[in-house]
């Protein structure tokens, strides 16, 4: 029994879980006559000294350096994207009572630069009937010089089973106060299905617009709701849906405005062989219909989800996803953590009506020491591996090869490489197909399907810029045209590089290769 004042006190009595993990949930002792934001701070401290407790117990064997990952037990989706007051806010799911996926909390870091985070207490638990079974994925807006975050309550016993909610902030962004009127959207249009989630908010004009992932029949579609003042919400429209094949049901919307042009993105559930999209099209907004005129994958690596955005001070847009997706192997789970958040990147639309991904300009604060530099460096199958003496786990590799002056068949690098041969992770280009592919068969623990994505050849350039930390590989390729997010999990003594050729000449054009301290 713990007490955090006289009148209010909470059984701690552990419960084990079908996953074997211990929890700590329980109704809070005299919450009848507790308010409703009081009972939401006590569920917080609760969890909040849970966390900090079984943080001592973690194994960091595969924790990442410099990206954002929780310091115990599970996390994914980053939700509630935000600069506010000078600080960039991240907020994500996350489950404080154990590495597995359970009722889900918002956790909450914040950084000047958006490569040093801080974390602060969790901004969101489940303490009302409404969501009882999880705060689950949302956004964040600043009006009036005040935080607002909008999430889903899901409860399990209920019908319908989820429903939009909001709560707000005093304190400049460190506490939240779940609204006395949630939830502010209690029941799904007749065009969705109960699977009725993730609310992204904009403003657009002088109108709020929320958009909201679910399906109908079979197929995936996102619904438009339009407010005066973020507390009432109309239903406008079906704004996007399946063409057939991309998925069951969507989760995580959003829409990015690029001048004249919107980007819509979505993670697919049940779209095979692909776990994110992006649509760059038209959205009207007195018809709430967006109309598609290219669709590809956000990124192209096996593990990538959930991503969002939001607009900094600059202007830039900046988006986040979870570096994992669901169904795969997480071998950090054994070690009482579980899940990491991609790079910040750089969202932005090229002429060509391509979204571009690139690492933000912050990133290169993280180059602490040049390991190498190379032009002009010719290798055929015989040559020695001019990388021989380079070693590193946390390294930013930038290299260009010149397709013009190259005739193997095959090239590329090795990365996470062990001195008997036992690990490596492959990078390769297949210059007849025109195919990049990344290959995990020796990369350690984990999964170990592979990735590929097709690359235009354009000038005759190929641009590489690799972020290499402990158990993460992201390829931003010709500059952000295309990604490949990969977690890999080789032993730590697993440091070593190499570039080869296949049958025939390469010639990289310029390498370099970064150590990166956070």
């Amino acid at each position: 029994m713990e007490q955090y004042s006289s009148s209010i006190m909470w059984d701690t009595a552990p419960i084990t879980t079908s996953s074997g993990a211990l929890q700590l949930f329980g109704k809070v002792r005299g919450e009848q006559s507790m308010n409703l934001h009081d009972r939401h701070q006590i569920l917080i401290k609760r969890a909040d000294a849970y966390k900090n407790q079984a943080a001592g117990a973690v194994n960091d064997r595969y924790r990442p350096k410099y990206h954002v990952a929780p310091s115990v037990n599970w996390m994914n989706d980053p939700n509630g994207l935000v600069y506010f007051q000078g600080k960039y806010h991240v907020f994500y799911q996350y489950h404080p009572f154990s590495p597995y996926q359970g009722p889900m909390h918002w956790g909450h870091v914040v950084s000047d630069d958006l490569v040093h985070w801080s974390e602060l207490p969790i901004a969101l638990a489940p303490s009302e009937d409404y969501d009882e079974n999880g705060c689950f994925s949302g956004s964040a807006v600043v009006h009036a010089g005040k935080l607002y975050l909008f999430y889903t309550g899901h409860s399990d016993s209920k019908s319908p089973k989820e429903v939009q909610c909001m709560a707000t902030s005093d304190d400049g962004g460190v506490s939240f106060r779940k609204h006395p009127l949630n939830p502010i959207i209690s029941s799904p249009p007749s065009e969705a299905s109960e699977d009725f989630r993730d609310p992204k908010v904009w403003k657009h004009n002088d109108n709020w617009y929320m958009v909201l992932g679910t399906g109908k029949n079979g197929h995936g579609r996102a619904v438009l709701y339009q407010s005066k003042n973020l507390l009432d919400w109309d239903y406008v429209s079906v704004i996007n849906q399946s063409n057939g094949v991309q998925g069951y049901n969507w989760e995580c919307p959003d829409v990015l405005p690029f001048g004249r042009k919107s980007v819509f993105l979505v993670s697919p559930e049940g779209m095979e062989n692909c776990s994110n999209l992006y649509m760059v099209g038209d959205l009207n907004y007195e018809t709430g219909e967006f109309t598609t005129e290219h669709t590809a994958r956000l990124d192209e690596g096996q593990d990538f989800y959930a991503a969002q955005s939001f607009q900094d001070d600059s202007g830039r847009t900046i988006g986040f996803g979870w570096m994992n997706t669901w169904g795969t192997s997480m071998p950090s789970q054994q070690d009482g953590w579980s899940g990491a958040l991609t790079l910040p990147r750089r969202l932005e639309l090229n002429p060509n009506g391509q979204l571009l991904s690139l690492p933000v300009a912050e990133m290169m604060k993280l180059r602490s020491n040049e390991l190498l530099t190379r032009c002009n460096v010719l290798l055929t199958p015989r040559s020695r591996n001019p990388l021989q003496a380079v070693r590193g786990i946390q390294l930013e590799i930038e290299i260009e090869y010149d397709l013009d002056e190259t005739d193997a068949d095959c090239f590329g690098m090795k990365f996470r490489c062990a001195e008997d041969g036992s690990e490596e992770s492959v990078l390769k280009f297949d210059r007849l197909k025109s195919e990049l592919e990344f290959y995990r068969s020796h990369s350690g623990a984990g999964d170990t399907t592979s990735s590929t994505c097709t690359v235009d050849r354009g000038d005759e350039l190929l641009h590489l810029q690799i972020f290499l930390d402990t158990s993460s590989i992201e390829i931003f390729v010709n500059h952000g045209v295309k990604v490949m997010t990969n977690r890999i999990y080789p032993m730590p003594t697993s440091d070593r590089l190499e570039v080869f050729s296949g049958k025939g000449k390469t010639l990289i054009k310029a390498l370099k290769i970064w150590e990166l301290q956070p």
